[in-house]
């Protein structure tokens, strides 16, 4: 072997030196640019860091609550750096890790024969069993949903932990449900969610009742809280609507009927993942004996939809007796029923919904009605609402207001109690009740009702 001469040796190290410092710079300049795209991107996603907007009337009711709510709504909301814009956020929504709940199953019969399934969450084996004035909450999922979903779990964890009974109701036909007749679900009759109502408050009448109804679920429980309130009824304590879509009529986001390059392409997107969601879940009952009668229905048209607009025009516009599907979308809207709620209610929903846009929320109802509060926030996608570190595994920000309501709405309780109370000591005669207690106007059945009209035609073509 020919040994090296001391120069060469020498040009050889200094070359290696030379790659050697370039590859420690080359580092330091790659970890630098890292870091600075990593800091432009937590500036952009706390960029939308806003504090919530506020709709209400200022009513004494929506004070005492406002009071309550400090240190959530008057701080602004910051979305995880996972969920940085609502796409995203709306993934969290659907696809976040949910939590083990130990549930017991209770079928209801319906008007038609149908049924729909409530889960009630088990008692702990270490935990006494609740009074019988122990507050109980009802959880109303949404389109293709079940009680299995994270926020349906989150929220009837969080009932279980303040010491309350926690119940979850899956449409027909959701949830593993064997559909029983010839009648789906749908987001514009309510029966199913009074029938619900009406058994829980039967099953535990010394029980105030509160609700939140997600997505499709918080359209369903406006529109039957307003549907009461014309009436002149209140049958719940309180309830809270997150992510409602609010107006199926002129929604084209969901429709697919969206203007403009990028809202008809997301449109296009979103409302084909939906529809795909609906066919998935009408898949298992494809050979149902009831739904084979209905020569009315075209299922096959159904699953070469694209649309949800095409599957409401093949299935639930022939089902229900509705003449097309704007006269269903214009029946389902829940916006036109927020006036008569006469119970309280938070609304819950954010400006960048890929879902409902903003122009549909109905904000004049709500400034007009004292019951409500309509809390918007900048970010939040739908039902999403993420934030910290890990943003999947926990709590989103719209739980953790959902539970400080709750408690404003129990304090309310008890301060109208206290007041009932003082006036019966001061009184020898009939002990009046505060306007603003869920007893004030009594307690009637309200799970029988006339089937309403589009309902009956269709029955009579069976």
């Amino acid at each position: 072997m020919s040994s090296i001469g001391s120069g060469a040796l020498d040009r050889i190290l200094s070359q290696v030196r030379a790659l050697t410092n370039a590859r420690r710079t080359g580092g330091k300049e790659k970890a630098a640019a890292a870091s600075v795209v990593a800091l432009v991107y937590l500036a952009l996603v706390f960029r939308q860091g806003k504090r919530p907007k506020l709709v209400c009337r200022r009513s004494g009711h929506n004070v005492r609550v406002l009071r309550a709510l400090a240190g959530v709504i008057d701080r602004p909301y910051y979305p995880s750096w996972l969920t940085p814009n609502a796409h995203v956020n709306c993934l969290l929504g659907y696809a976040k890790r949910g939590i083990t709940v130990s549930k017991t199953r209770e079928l209801i019969r319906c008007w038609d024969g149908g049924t729909f399934a409530m889960d009630w969450r088990n008692r702990d084996r270490d935990q006494p069993d609740l009074p019988a004035d122990a507050p109980t909450l009802l959880v109303i999922h949404g389109l293709n949903g079940h009680s299995e979903e994270a926020c349906v779990l989150y929220s009837m964890e969080n009932a279980h932990k303040r010491g309350w009974r926690a119940v979850a109701m899956n449409h027909r036909g959701c949830g593993g449900t064997h559909l029983a007749s010839g009648w789906t679900y749908n987001g514009a009759f309510t029966g199913d969610v009074r029938l619900a109502v009406s058994h829980v408050r039967n099953r535990y009448p010394e029980a105030p009742l509160y609700a939140i109804g997600y997505s499709l679920g918080a359209n369903l429980l406006v529109k039957y809280l307003g549907e009461e309130g014309r009436n002149g009824f209140r049958p719940l304590a309180g309830a809270v609507s997150v992510s409602n879509p609010w107006n199926f009529e002129d929604n084209t986001m969901a429709s697919g009927r969206a203007k403009g390059l990028v809202a008809a392409v997301m449109g296009k997107v979103y409302s084909w993942a939906l529809a795909t969601g609906v066919k998935a879940s009408m898949k298992p009952h494809v050979d149902n004996e009831f739904l084979r009668r209905r020569k009315d229905i075209d299922f096959a048209g159904s699953f070469r939809a694209m649309t949800l607009w095409e599957i409401d025009s093949n299935v639930v516009v022939p089902m229900w007796g509705y003449t097309d599907a704007a006269h269903y979308h214009r029946d389902g809207s829940s916006s036109r029923y927020l006036a008569d709620v006469r119970c309280p209610l938070l609304c819950i929903n954010a400006e960048d919904d890929p879902i409902c846009q903003t122009a549909l929320f109905p904000l004049e109802e709500a400034r007009r009605n004292p019951w409500v509060m309509f809390v918007i926030t900048k970010a939040g996608g739908h039902i999403g609402f993420g934030e910290g570190f890990n943003p999947w595994g926990r709590q989103s920000w719209a739980d953790r207001l959902i539970t400080r309501y709750f408690h404003a709405l129990m304090a309310e309780r008890a301060r109208c109690d206290e007041e009932a109370t003082a006036a019966a000591s001061t009184s020898s005669g009939t002990v009046p009740v505060p306007a603003g207690s869920d007893r004030a106007e009594g307690t009637r059945e309200i799970a029988r009702r006339p089937l309403p009209p589009a309902a009956v035609a269709a029955s009579a073509r069976l």
